[in-house]
């Protein structure tokens, strides 16, 4: 009987960083292949605690390459002569070939950087780095864990390329904080709310039925008239501020042609503002009243990430992560703009009579 080779597991290389001091790792070299491995991982170590494990097989020492000309001494010389100053080192680790158990990992404001690196491989995204502060480690993200979607919706659903790390931290950078990272498998899926069609659907703005009646205005707290149950969530999300990129009409002027921006409601929710964080003072300031429309740019020139807040003088134009957050955005922010301008002016009636 012919016997199949084995089949070398797929690997990933990850990236570590130390600072001067003990290291808290201890090495063995192969002498038959040269292959250098770590054997042992002191408890709260560097090693440690930048997720270092037996096993992980040392490839570089900053951009020096571990040959097998390397021998055991001269690698312990290298650590030597770089372990007084901050630098890196590569690992290769072996793939986990089992299913990996569902996670969900929880983001917010106020935890500090998200701390996971990530790579699309075989159509999918696998974290290959962790910061050893970040709120991934912390939460149990590993190496080789797979991201599958946010806030219980798969990526597929809500992005145009679910194997494409940039679309993923866009993505990741406008949805409102907490949110939450699917890790491998998604426990309890939800599907993103349907609209029209398959384009305006979106895990950062649940769509709403721009035909349901409006709720009788509250003059006393114009906010709190949250109209139908959908505009309220609208309402809460522009109340946190939404992610969004500035494009900039005279790049010259500015010497970028665009810039990250926050698109806000103030408390009252009288008018929409834009700048680079919320309570900034800003001249793009535009109150309820004077916005004609949230305008779709199309999907041609370019434009298809891209949408305008129309006023009385001008218009402002903005970006996001991909044209289905666009949609979701232009059709909700019409529908609660609309709502507003319809309250205050059914209030307005009211006190004056």
């Amino acid at each position: 009987m012919v016997q199949k080779p084995s089949e070398t597991p797929p690997c990933m290389n990850y990236r570590a960083t130390f600072s001067p001091g003990s290291l808290g790792f201890g090495l063995h070299t192969n002498k038959a292949t040269c292959v250098h491995s770590i054997d042992q991982v002191a408890p709260d170590s560097q090693a440690s605690k930048n997720n270092i494990k037996a096993g992980h097989r040392v490839v570089a020492i900053n951009e020096i390459p571990i040959t097998a000309e390397v021998t055991h001494q001269k690698l312990l010389e290298l650590l030597q002569q770089h372990a007084t100053q901050e630098f890196c080192m590569t690992f290769e680790i072996s793939e986990p070939t089992a299913v990996k158990r569902s996670k969900e990992i929880q983001l917010t404001d106020e935890g500090g950087r998200i701390g996971i690196l990530t790579e699309g491989r075989d159509e999918k995204i696998v974290i290959v780095n962790l910061v050893c502060d970040g709120q991934g480690h912390a939460q149990g993200c590993e190496l080789g864990d797979v991201v599958v979607g946010v806030n219980g919706i798969s990526l597929q659903q809500v992005m145009k390329d679910a194997s494409s790390c940039h679309e993923l931290n866009e993505l990741i950078a406008a949805t409102p904080r907490p949110m939450t990272l699917n890790l491998n498998s998604i426990a309890n899926q939800t599907a993103a709310p349907p609209g029209e069609d398959d384009n305006t659907k979106d895990v950062l703005v649940p769509l709403v039925d721009a035909s349901e009646p409006s709720p009788e205005p509250n003059p006393e707290n114009p906010a709190a008239t949250t109209t139908r149950p959908a505009l309220g969530q609208i309402a809460n999300l522009i109340l946190q501020g939404i992610h969004v990129t500035k494009v900039h009409a005279s790049p010259s002027v500015f010497g970028a042609l665009k810039a990250d921006r926050i698109l806000w409601m103030d408390g009252s929710m009288t008018a929409l503002y834009c700048a680079p964080e919320k309570g900034y003072e800003t001249k793009k300031c535009f109150p309820i009243e004077r916005i004609k429309e949230i305008r779709n740019m199309g999907n041609y020139d370019n434009k298809e990430c891209r949408f305008a807040v129309v006023y009385k003088t001008g218009m402002l134009e903005l970006e996001v992560s991909s044209s289905k957050a666009r949609d979701a955005v232009v059709t909700n922010l019409n529908c609660l703009i609309k709502d507003l301008q319809q309250t205050r002016a059914q209030a307005s009636t009211g006190l004056s009579v």
